[in-house]
C-alpha cells in the first residue's frame, strides 16, 4: 500500500468515525429517528404484569413477545413517544387490549391485568335457597334454607343447620337486611351500591346503570361505563378490579380509566345474587332458589 493510498484510507476511517460515533453515542442513550416526524426522539418503555402468565403481547397489531413464566411480567424498550395500542390475550381467556401513551424516557405501566377464563364452570351444591351471606370468618358461608339458617363450607361442600327461624333470630342469624348509606347518597347524588376497595383507595357506586369509581386521596370520581341495565350489586375481586351483576349477567371489570376499563363476561344467570370469595377465587351465585359454586377463576 503506498503512502498516498494509507492517506486516502486514513481520512475515510476518520470521515466515518466522525460519522457514526454520535449516531452511536445517541442511540446508547435511547435516542431514535422517528421518520415519520422526521425528528430524533429519546425512547420510553412500556412494563406489563398479567395473570396468568405467558400471555402474548401485540403492539399495534404486531405480536412482540411474552410475558415471563415467574411473575407474568414483560418490560418492552425502546418505544417512540407516541401512542401505541396494548393487547394482552392467552388461548382460553378473555383479551385485555388499551391504547396507552408512550412518553420519553418514562416507562408506561400496565400492572394488574387479568386475563378471565372464557369458560368456568358452576356447580349447584344446594337448593331451596333464599338467601346467602357470608360468615364472620369472611369464607365460610350461610344459607338461608326452609327457613332455617345452614353453615356452609365452599371448600369441602358440606352443610349444617344451625337453627330454625324463631331461634335464630334470638342469635341474631337472619338474612341481614339491605344495606344503606345515607351520607354516601347524600355526597353522591342518585348513586347506589356503594363498595369500599379492600386498600380503602377507592369507592366504587352506581348510578343505575352507570358504573363510577372515586378515588379517595385525589378526590375525583370517574365514570367506568355504561351497562345495558341497572347495576344491581358491586363487590371487589382486587384492589384494581370489580364484579358487578345485572338482571341476566355478572361482569368483572378493570378500574383503570386509562382509553377504556376492559370487561369481561363470568357468568349468566336470571336474577342472579354473588358473593366473591377472595381467598379461594371463586363466585357463588344464589339464582332461583339455587346455589352455585364456580371453579377458580385465577
Amino acid at each position: 500500500m503506498t503512502k498516498r493510498q494509507r492517506g486516502v484510507l486514513f481520512t475515510t476511517l476518520t470521515i466515518l468515525f466522525l460519522l457514526l460515533a454520535p449516531t452511536i453515542i445517541l442511540y446508547s442513550q435511547g435516542y431514535r429517528f422517528d421518520w415519520e416526524t422526521k425528528k430524533l426522539f429519546q425512547t420510553g418503555g412500556l412494563y406489563i404484569k398479567a395473570t396468568p402468565s405467558r400471555a402474548d403481547i401485540s403492539v399495534d397489531g404486531i405480536l412482540t413477545g411474552k410475558t415471563d413464566a415467574l411473575f407474568g411480567s414483560a418490560l418492552l424498550g425502546d418505544l417512540l413517544p407516541k401512542t401505541y395500542r396494548i393487547r394482552i390475550e392467552k388461548e382460553g381467556y378473555t383479551s385485555w387490549e388499551k391504547t396507552l401513551e408512550i412518553k420519553e424516557t418514562l416507562v408506561t405501566e400496565a400492572e394488574h391485568i387479568i386475563l378471565f377464563p372464557r369458560r368456568t364452570g358452576f356447580s349447584p351444591v344446594a337448593t331451596n335457597i333464599s338467601d346467602a351471606w357470608l360468615a364472620p370468618d369472611e369464607h365460610s358461608l350461610l344459607l338461608w334454607k326452609n327457613n332455617s339458617a345452614v353453615f356452609f363450607d365452599p371448600e369441602t361442600k358440606e352443610e349444617f343447620l344451625l337453627c330454625k327461624e324463631p331461634v335464630c333470630a334470638s342469635q341474631g342469624l337472619l338474612p341481614p337486611a339491605p344495606s344503606q348509606s345515607l351520607e354516601l347518597e347524600q355526597v353522591f347524588e342518585g348513586a347506589a351500591n356503594f363498595a369500599l376497595s379492600p386498600d380503602g383507595a377507592t369507592l366504587a357506586f352506581s348510578k343505575t346503570n352507570q358504573l363510577w369509581v372515586y378515588r379517595v386521596d385525589e378526590e375525583r370520581e370517574s365514570l367506568l361505563l355504561h351497562a345495558q341495565s341497572t347495576v344491581r350489586n358491586i363487590q371487589w375481586l382486587t384492589n384494581y378490579y370489580l364484579v358487578w351483576n345485572t338482571e341476566k349477567e355478572i361482569v368483572a371489570t378493570e378500574i383503570d380509566t386509562r382509553d377504556h376499563a376492559n370487561s369481561a363476561l363470568l357468568a349468566t344467570f336470571e336474577n342472579p345474587e354473588f358473593l366473591w370469595h377472595s381467598q379461594t377465587k371463586t363466585l357463588s351465585v344464589l339464582s332461583k332458589n339455587t346455589f352455585y359454586l364456580s371453579e377458580k377463576f385465577f
